[in-house]
């Protein structure tokens, strides 16, 4: 092989490997682009799904099973943002409140973060300090 028929080969490689490397850029940036898509997509029917109406009065149980105190307890909901909640309980204490999703919901100034789950078609909040609230 002469001098010539070298660089030729030399320069065939480097075009062959540019090719690969273009080929690679173009994948990464096409995976890249669809993830974004899919991600996007999901946010966004994650933030379609509803909330539930919580608003309005509910009655309030001890662990026992027993109402508490008068048992009134209430729930406000803001109508333009209704994953922002008001909860205030028989004895008169309120707490800002939100959704964590669409079955589960924060009393923020309440333990540190007292968690409920929406029960029975959300028909009742079970809270993680064993009361519950029931409509």
């Amino acid at each position: 092989m002469n001098a010539i028929d070298e660089l030729m080969a030399m320069f065939r490689a480097r075009e062959e490997l540019m090719i690969v490397r273009n080929i690679h850029t173009l994948c990464t940036r096409f995976v890249a682009v669809w993830l974004f898509v899919m991600l996007s997509s999901a946010l966004a029917c994650a933030q379609a799904s509803p909330l539930p109406n919580l608003a309005g009065r509910w009655t309030g149980f001890l662990p026992t099973g027993a109402t508490e105190g008068d048992s009134t307890e209430t729930v406000e909901q803001n109508p333009s943002d209704p994953s922002r909640l008001t909860f205030r309980n028989a004895g008169g204490s309120v707490s800002r409140g939100h959704f964590l999703n669409a079955t589960t919901v924060i009393a923020d100034d309440w333990q540190g973060g007292l968690r409920g789950t929406l029960e029975n078609n959300n028909r009742t909040i079970r809270w993680a300090n064993s009361t519950s609230w029931s409509r």
